[in-house]
């Protein structure tokens, strides 16, 4: 379209100045020609101005430093921040942060990771908090009790409820707990959380030191009748 304008514009110039020539005498001044080109030339600027901004607009160019952007996860978005905020001990912030992501995200796959923090947020804070995390431990202990697959999150559950249950001076079933944990293989259980098992055990002893001499004095016990048994003559029975 833009070349047919050129076109038509172009044939009118010659036009115009071979009938200007033909009708006027030679020693005519020349400035009108010129004038008319000068036009002429501001005419077609014009043209090529307005067809380049039709190109643009039709095709527009994205900016240089323009580059695509994925759609963020939301769902990862609030769980990375309530993680955060746990791993600061925030609790209280953190304890909010995984109850809106258990709230608004109820089908998530790392709902069952978030059970098991809110109730770390509660049991971080301390005896103060202890009712609450006992709760939230327990559901958290279901929860994942109920995965096909052994949680890394499970030895952590045992021990924080063992800890609850030394702290009210339930001897047994701290001592109940740690049995279970004791069944875990040891491949599967950190350092950490090896280190954690030992020094419950030692603060145990120092505290009930009574209950593991009996608890020595029945194994002991139960050792020496096994003996006995097996070095008794077998009987036969009379007829």
């Amino acid at each position: 379209m833009v070349f047919f304008m050129l076109t038509r514009v172009l044939f009118l110039f010659f036009l115009f100045t071979s009938v200007s020539y033909a009708g006027s005498d030679v020693d005519a001044p020349a400035v009108d020609v010129h004038d008319k080109v000068s036009e002429l030339e501001r005419r077609i600027a014009a043209l090529e101005t307005q067809n380049q901004a039709l190109t643009d607009t039709r095709h527009p160019t994205a900016p240089a430093d323009a580059s695509p952007q994925m759609p963020q996860d939301k769902e990862m978005a609030q769980y990375n921040q309530a993680l955060g905020l746990f791993n600061k001990k925030e609790y209280a912030a953190a304890l909010r942060a995984f109850d809106y992501f258990l709230t608004h995200f109820s089908d998530h796959r790392l709902c069952d990771s978030a059970y098991f923090y809110k109730a770390m947020c509660y049991f971080e804070q301390g005896p103060q908090k202890y009712i609450e995390a006992k709760d939230a431990l327990h559901l958290a202990k279901q929860i994942l009790a109920a995965k096909a697959t052994p949680s890394t999150h499970t030895p952590d559950i045992l021990m924080a409820l063992a800890e609850i249950s030394f702290y009210d001076n339930d001897i047994k079933k701290t001592k109940t707990l740690l049995h279970t944990f004791d069944k875990i293989k040891p491949e599967y259980l950190s350092d950490l959380q090896k280190t954690k098992r030992a020094d419950l055990q030692n603060r145990i002893t120092e505290k009930y030191p009574e209950h593991e001499e009996i608890k020595d004095k029945i194994q002991s016990t139960s050792r020496e009748s096994i003996k006995k048994k097996a070095s008794e003559p077998a009987t036969t029975p009379q007829v």
